[in-house]
């Protein structure tokens, strides 16, 4: 194809359309810019066009990273031509309606010199990108020039990758796509299409910052999910992690959770996502939702009732059976102690006393008394009934029977004469047991078989049977014990502090003897506590009782533990214990929300909210009224349809799973949902880049002149 003469444009043209030789005066060669200078002062080849993209795109990162730095200069010199405008647009007016000579360019021009000998900051050419990088240039010389298309648009693209990176790390794929590449791509090309013209210096600012506005714009969220943005802040991942696990817990047992009930559940009320449930149902956007709630929790919490045990077909029969197995408890124990000692109390039974201590005895009218009344019960005289009166086994007897009655006749804290009787009854075995022990080989130093045979039944009694009596079991080991009785007995409204080993020994015990039984007392306790904690309100059915059971039935620190304690005993206990805590972990969620009508004073404040739709919401109010003021009807009627898309956005990212990814990347944004922040830093200082910084022409030397800077 035909060669184009590259000084073609520099020949003489003659008359007759031929073209003579090139002028006489030096020759400047139209490539020079576009020469790579080597410090020795010879001129090597232009760099390939990989080359140019890599150094560009270095530069470009340079300039972006410059750009960031100067954002406090350019919002200082955006304010002050704002201040400017304020000041000189009214005076501007004034010129042109008095009519005193002045056009309205010179006038803009004598206040702009007036506004510039006040402000602080004069452009941003003075202070601002443009300064930093003459900074940076003096250390590493000026920064390399594009010398082809690609290389233009490498530069572009690289300006705007260090804003888009700034955030958190998860972030930044996206941002970088969305912040960087995007209108980086976007003012690159408008670059390209406006270089020759008027409108070069200005179209890639604009276009960039058109375009990072446009995808900031896109990701903004509704007014309803920047609300939830708002109030979600104090979440980090492991929380939203624990808080999707609370929600399919619930979804389990058919009691579905606002993610704002699980959300404060999980974090101990970090968030303040309660208000937001709150100014939701105040609107009534979660009425369908929680019109559920009464009938869900009941089907809950009777579910997990039968887990701990079925229902009984005769619930005023667990008392007495509880009763009943207790006290086999006591007898087993009592049985074992008087095993151990029996055959110290045979061989005591084969001394005597001699008869003359014996008539001594006798002697005494209630030792005398309670003797023949041995001897007359066939039931007490069976096991001495081979023994003569002087035997210390006959002896024995009978103080165990003088103690029994000292026993029943004492009334503790009175003065009456039934402590008199105790006393006396209390005093006749003093003789008895000296005369046995004596008898058996009590010296002093030295202890006899019957003397060894009390101690030892003293010792075990002390060791086994009073805990029992003073425990549980003792409390429980009474005939017919009604079952109210009996659930008091074993889960007082107050328990005693570390009281939770005794709880799990007695389920244990009456567990081996009569499972059901056990089972049906647990079961008892914690569905008596339901039925309470779950009753119907004078204003209809009850939606916080699902709270309220849970904060019953675990109590104080040792009710809960003492219910752990019987729920680990039970034959299933190991298996109930997981489901049950899951279920009173969904229980106790429920409460992480405010009843209706309270909070006015918040109310007030976040519903005003509510009927702001954003930017394009308040613009369409104001060309809906033509610039004036809406009429209250249509105002009201406009900021009710508002108030209701918002509600209804908030309670489908509180309530919808399917908006679990939504709301998971609005509570993950960062505060004020301002993702594109460090971008648009870097498009404002682009578009108040002023043409002075833009490169020009060759200058003398052959390099592209910088106009408005110190050389």
């Amino acid at each position: 194809m035909p060669f184009d003469d590259p000084y073609a444009a520099f020949r003489v043209h003659q008359p007759d359309g031929q073209t003579g030789a090139l002028p006489s005066e030096p020759f400047q060669d139209p490539y020079a810019a576009f020469r790579v200078k080597h410090p020795s002062g010879r001129e090597t080849a232009a760099p390939g066009t990989i080359e140019d993209i890599g150094k560009a795109a270095v530069t470009g990162l340079g300039k972006g990273a410059i750009g960031l730095a100067a954002t406090p200069s350019m919002a200082a010199w955006l304010l002050s031509q704002g201040v400017d405008q304020a000041v000189t647009a009214p005076l501007k007016i004034g010129n042109l309606i008095a009519g005193n000579g002045y056009t309205l360019p010179e006038w803009s021009a004598r206040g702009a010199e007036a506004a510039k000998a006040n402000r602080m900051v004069s452009s941003p050419e003075d202070i601002g990108a443009g300064d930093i990088q003459r900074q940076v240039e003096r250390v590493t010389g000026d920064f390399y020039q594009p010398q082809t298309m690609a290389g233009r648009a490498a530069e572009t693209i690289a300006e705007f990758v260090p804003g888009g990176v700034i955030g958190r790390a998860a972030n930044i794929p996206a941002n970088l796509a969305k912040f960087g590449l995007l209108p980086g791509v976007v003012a690159a090309g408008a670059d390209e299409l406006a270089r020759g013209t008027a409108a070069a210096p200005y179209a890639k600012p604009v276009a960039g910052l058109m375009a990072g506005g446009a995808a900031g714009m896109a990701l903004r969220p509704s007014r309803g999910g920047a609300m939830v943005s708002e109030y979600a802040q104090g979440m980090t991942p492991a929380s939203l992690d624990a808080m999707e696990a609370l929600l399919r817990d619930a979804q389990a047992i058919g009691l579905p959770l606002t993610r704002a009930e699980a959300a404060q559940a999980v974090t101990n009320g970090a968030t303040r996502l309660a208000d937001l449930q709150h100014l939701a149902e105040g609107h009534g956007g979660l009425k369908a939702f929680m019109a559920q709630r009464p009938q869900q929790i009941e089907t809950a919490g009777r579910q997990a009732m039968d887990q701990i045990a079925p229902v009984p077909q005769n619930p005023s029969m667990i008392g007495p059976a509880i009763g009943e197995v207790a006290s086999g408890v006591v007898q087993d124990v009592q049985g074992a102690i008087n095993r151990v000692t029996r055959p110290l109390y045979d061989r005591a039974a084969q001394a005597s006393v001699g008869q003359p201590v014996a008539a001594a005895l006798a002697g005494d009218p209630l030792y005398a008394q309670t003797l023949q009344a041995i001897r007359r019960d066939p039931s007490l005289n069976r096991t001495i009934a081979n023994l003569p009166d002087d035997s210390p086994g006959v002896i024995d007897l009978v103080q165990r029977r003088l103690r029994e009655q000292a026993d029943n006749a004492a009334i503790p804290g009175q003065a009456s004469s039934s402590n008199l009787a105790a006393a006396n009854f209390q005093d006749a075995r003093t003789a008895p047991i000296a005369a046995a022990e004596t008898a058996t080989g009590s010296r002093p130093g030295v202890m006899g078989d019957y003397e060894a045979a009390r101690a030892m039944q003293r010792q075990l009694r002390e060791r086994f049977l009073a805990p029992i009596m003073s425990g549980p079991i003792g409390r429980l080991a009474q005939k017919d014990i009604p079952t109210q009785k009996a659930i008091e007995a074993l889960f007082p409204k107050n328990p005693i502090p570390n009281s939770e080993p005794e709880v799990q020994t007695a389920i244990q015990a009456l567990a081996t003897r009569n499972p059901w039984a056990a089972r049906q007392l647990v079961r008892a306790h914690a569905e008596q506590t339901f039925n309470q904690a779950t009753k119907d309100l004078q204003a209809g059915a009850n939606q916080f009782g699902g709270a309220n059971f849970a904060a019953q039935l675990r109590g104080n620190f040792q009710q809960n533990a003492n219910l752990l304690a019987a729920l680990d005993a039970l034959p299933n206990g190991k298996q109930i214990i997981p489901g049950l805590e899951r279920m009173l972990q969904v229980m106790e969620a429920t409460g992480q929300r405010y009843p209706i009508g309270s909070k006015t004073a918040f109310n007030s404040e976040r519903q005003n909210m509510l009927k702001s739709g954003g930017l394009l919401a308040s613009g369409a109010k104001v060309v809906g009224s033509g610039g004036l003021n809406l009429g209250p009807m249509v105002r009201q009627k406009l900021d009710g349809w508002t108030a209701g898309r918002n509600t209804e956005e908030i309670a489908r990212l509180l309530t919808d799973p399917a908006a679990a990814g939504a709301f998971r990347a609005l509570a993950s944004a960062p505060a004020g949902s301002a993702k594109a922040a460090a971008a648009l830093t870097r498009l404002v200082n682009l578009g108040t880049k002023t043409p002075s910084q833009v490169r020009g022409p060759l200058d003398e030397q052959g390099n592209l002149r910088i106009q408005g800077r110190n050389q």
